[in-house]
This record gives C-alpha cells, structure tokens and sequence, in this order.
C-alpha cells in the first residue's frame, strides 16, 4: 500500500472544493503566468516541529521533464513520481467561469490527476492558513503552500510545510 501524506480528511465536497477554488484563481492565467521555482523541496503536512521524525513527505522536483511530486511508495526507501501540469486545469477554469465566481491570482499551480498544488502569495487573505479562523488540523501553522487531493480515500485540502532538513 501506498504511504502518502496523512491528511486530516474533512467532508471535501465539490462544492468545498470549488469554493476554495474560486477563493485561487483571478484570472484564466497561463503556465508562464506562474513562478513555480520556490515550490521545489520537500513537504510536510505538519510543521518540522509538529511532525513525527518518520512522517511521509513529498518532493516537488523539477528536471528537464518539468515538475513532478514524488510520494513515499510502500517503503521507506520507495518513491513514486507523477508529473504536474503547470498552471490551472480546464475543467476547473470552466467550471469557475460558469459560476461566476470571483477568482484571485496564485504564485504558483500545479496539478496531476486528483492532485492541486498552490502557492499563494505572501499575505494572501485568501489564503486559508491565513485565516485566524482556520482550521488547525489542516493548517496549525500559516504557510503559502496548500495541497487539495480530490479524489480517492485521502480526500481533502490542508497545508504544506517545507521541510528543513531534505529526506
């Protein structure tokens, strides 16, 4: 079985999903809109000093193939990599757009299948870490990167924290 980041699974509803989504995006941007440079590292979904010494971490990476999260696979030493699409998928621009919702502009976006990647830009208020009202399972610290899983038994949206020390 899969080891993937432990996420505090909430009821996501795709209406909780497009409502945070419509909280992202400001405009239809394009992939060149988009400085995903500061997201390469390794993540957590808790803060160094909340997260158990063994707890599973992704690694965004980027190479000649572009970006790509890298999961912990079955063991310790295994890691699974899945490449992202830079940018906001159609069908979620779509969707926005036929909603009219007011939309605000990322730092960056990455997504693969089930899988968003955001990075807010400093001071964001709409960025729901920094919410004084948050949710302190899904984000006990404030941070710019948040990780939206929407399908599967990991359902859910909580914060990433960088890892100090890379594994």
């Amino acid at each position: 079985m899969r080891k993937f980041l432990r996420l505090p699974v909430s009821k996501v509803t795709r209406m909780t999903l497009l409502s945070l989504i419509a909280l992202t995006f400001g405009t239809t941007a394009t992939a060149a809109d988009y400085a995903c440079d500061g997201f390469v590292g390794s993540f957590s979904n808790r803060p160094d000093n909340l997260r158990p010494e063994n707890e599973a971490t992704v690694k965004i990476v980027k190479d000649g193939n572009g970006f790509a999260i890298i999961v912990q696979g079955d063991s310790p030493d295994d890691w699974e990599r899945m490449p992202l699409k830079v940018g906001v998928p159609e069908y979620i621009q779509k969707e926005m757009l036929a909603e009219g919702k007011k939309m605000t502009p990322l730092t960056c976006a990455l997504s693969a299948d089930g899988v968003l990647l955001w990075q807010f830009p400093a001071g964001s208020p709409d960025n729901p870490s920094e919410s004084k009202s948050r949710n302190r399972s899904q984000y006990p610290q404030k941070t710019p990167y948040i990780m939206i899983v929407n399908g599967g038994m990991a359902a859910g949206e909580g914060g990433l924290y960088r890892n100090r020390t890379e594994d």
